[in-house]
C-alpha cells in the first residue's frame, strides 16, 4: 500500500474598503478671505485595503491567525515613510527616517466590530510639503522638491525608537514581530519576524491613492525585485486626498489538509471504485521536516521582511511544531479534531447480533473524492525554498466478508513521508492532498500438464520361467 502526496496552490486574495480621514483645509484663490487657509498646510490621510479572512483557533484571541478588518481597525498598522527632495526613492541616497516613524494609524474607538464610517487616525498630524514644481492648482510654484514615501506593516507594536527592539513584554510580546530597524538606521525599513507568535504579518503595498493638487494620478512604482508596488514618491494630493495601503499578507499558509483513495482500476493506478471496503483515519499528524536528524527542523523560524520590496531574508532559527488531529475523544493539548466524514467509528469496532455491517460502518469514510481532514486548518510559515514537512496517516482498511468471524477484515496502516515545499510564496495558501494507493489483490491460476517421472516401476507379474 502506498501513499503519495501531492502540493496544490491557491492564492489568497481580498479586498476590503474602509473610510478614512480627511482634512477640512483647502488650497484654493489667494483671497483675503482666504489668505489664512492658503498659508495652512494640507495634512496627510490615509486609508486602507486589506484581506478579509476568517479568525482560526488561535492561542492569543485577537492575535494569533489572520488579519480581519476589525482587527486592523483596533491593533492599527504603523508608518515609516521618507522625504526625498527632488529625489526618487530608488536613487535616493538612503537616510533614516525622516519623516515618520513607526506612526500608528487606527481607528478611534474602534472595538472590534465594522465601524465603517470612522476615519483612521494617527498623531502627530503631518503635511504635505508645497516643494513640488506645482504647489497648488492655480500656478503657484514650489522650489526644493516634495516627495515622500511612506512604508507600512500591520498589526502595529511600539519599539524602542533608538533601537526598534519591541517594547512589549509577557502576552503582548507573542505578536510574532520582534523588531524594527531603528530610527537611526540608514537602510529601508525593515521588520523582524519569528514564525513561533504565529501572527498573520501584513504588508502595507500600494493602493489607489488620491490625485496630486493638479489633478495628476498617483502613480504607484514597484522598487527593483519588489514583489508589489509601494507608495513611493508621492507628491501634494488634494484635500480630500488620501494615501491608501493594500495589505498583503506577508506570510504564507497552508490551510487545506485533504485525504483522498487511489484504487486501481484492472492496472491502472487510480480511477477505481470502492465496492464493500471502507477507509477510515485515526490520526494525522503534520510536523516540522527533517533533513536525516530526527529533532532537526527545516522550517524558516525567524527572518527579516523589507517592507520596500516584500522580500524576505530568512534567520538561523528553525521552527519545532506538530499538529495531531485525532479521532480520540480525548485529545492531549493542542491536538485537534479529525472531521468526522472520515474518522474510524470505533478502535475496535465489532459486529453484534442485529447489527449489520453497514449500521456499524455508517459514516462515508475516505473516498475516490479528497475530502477535508479538517475545516480551517492553517500553519503559517515564511516564505522562502527547499521546506519540508513530515506527514504521518495512521489509518483503518475494511472490506464486508460475511464468510469471516466478524464479518469484515480490519487492517491498521500508518505511513509517514517527509516532503519538499519547494519554494514558499508570500501572499499565497498551499493545501496538501494525501493519496492512499490500494492495490487489490489479485489472482491468477493455471492447472499443470501431467509430467513422467525420471524412471519407471518395473514389475513383474508374474515371472518367465526360464527352461533348461
Amino acid at each position: 500500500m502506498t501513499k503519495k502526496i501531492a502540493l496544490s496552490t491557491l492564492i489568497a486574495v481580498g479586498v476590503f474598503c474602509s473610510c478614512s480621514q480627511s482634512s477640512d483645509l483647502v488650497n484654493d484663490l489667494p483671497t483675503p478671505s482666504e489668505k489664512q487657509k492658503v498659508e495652512e498646510k494640507t495634512s496627510i490621510s490615509f486609508d486602507t485595503y486589506n484581506a478579509k479572512s476568517a479568525i482560526v483557533r488561535s492561542s492569543r484571541a485577537g492575535y494569533a491567525g489572520d488579519m480581519t478588518t476589525a482587527m486592523l481597525q483596533k491593533e492599527g498598522f504603523g508608518v515609516i515613510a521618507y522625504y526625498t527632495g527632488s529625489d526618487n526613492y530608488s536613487a535616493w541616497t538612503k537616510e533614516a527616517p525622516n519623516f515618520m516613524y513607526n506612526t500608528k494609524v487606527s481607528v478611534a474607538g474602534a472595538d472590534g466590530t465594522d465601524p465603517s464610517s470612522d476615519p483612521w487616525t494617527y498623531s502627530p498630524t503631518v503635511y504635505w510639503p508645497n516643494g513640488n514644481e506645482t504647489a497648488d492648482n492655480v500656478g503657484a510654484v514650489g522650489t526644493g522638491g516634495g516627495k515622500l514615501s511612506f512604508f507600512a506593516y500591520a498589526p502595529y507594536v511600539a519599539v524602542t525608537p533608538s533601537t526598534g527592539i519591541v517594547t512589549a513584554t509577557g502576552d503582548a510580546a507573542t505578536t510574532g514581530i520582534t523588531a524594527l530597524s531603528s530610527n537611526a538606521a540608514a537602510t529601508a525599513p525593515t521588520v523582524s519576524y519569528s514564525l513561533a507568535g504565529g501572527v498573520d504579518l501584513l504588508w502595507g503595498t500600494a493602493g489607489a491613492n488620491g490625485v496630486t493638487v493638479n489633478d495628476a494620478a498617483q502613480a504607484s512604482t514597484t522598487l527593483t525585485d519588489g514583489k508589489a508596488p509601494v507608495n513611493v514618491d508621492l507628491t501634494k494630493m488634494k484635500t480630500d486626498g488620501k494615501i491608501k495601503f493594500l495589505f498583503k499578507h506577508a506570510l504564507a499558509q497552508i490551510n487545506s489538509l485533504k485525504v483522498v483513495a487511489d484504487i486501481d482500476n484492472n492496472g491502472a493506478a487510480t480511477d477505481g471504485s470502492l465496492y464493500n471496503t471502507k477507509i477510515y483515519v485515526e490520526k494525522v499528524t503534520l510536523a516540522n521536516g527533517e533533513t536525516g536528524v530526527p529533532s532537526e527542523s527545516t522550517i524558516i523560524g525567524n527572518g527579516t521582511f523589507d517592507l520596500t520590496t516584500g522580500l524576505w531574508t530568512a534567520g538561523s532559527d528553525k521552527e519545532e511544531f506538530s499538529y495531531n488531529i485525532s479521532a480520540e475523544t480525548v485529545r492531549a493539548e493542542g491536538d485537534v479534531a479529525l472531521s468526522t466524514d472520515i474518522q474510524i467509528p470505533e478502535t475496535t469496532p465489532n459486529v453484534t447480533l442485529g447489527n449489520a455491517w453497514e449500521d456499524i460502518f455508517a459514516t462515508p469514510g475516505v473516498t475516490t473524492t479528497a475530502t477535508d481532514v479538517l475545516n480551517g486548518i492553517s500553519t503559517k510559515l515564511i516564505p522562502g525554498a527547499n521546506q519540508t514537512l513530515k506527514v504521518t496517516i495512521k489509518y483503518w482498511v475494511t472490506t464486508k466478508d460475511s464468510n469471516l468471524s466478524k464479518g469484515y477484515t480490519w487492517i491498521p496502516q500508518e505511513v509517514t513521508k517527509t516532503i519538499t515545499l519547494g519554494t514558499i510564496e508570500m501572499n499565497k495558501s498551499y493545501g496538501i492532498v494525501m493519496h492512499l494507493g490500494l492495490t487489490s489483490v489479485k489472482f491468477s491460476a493455471t492447472v499443470s500438464d501431467w509430467e513422467n517421472a525420471a524412471s519407471s516401476l518395473s514389475v513383474d507379474l508374474p515371472v518367465n520361467v526360464v527352461g533348461e
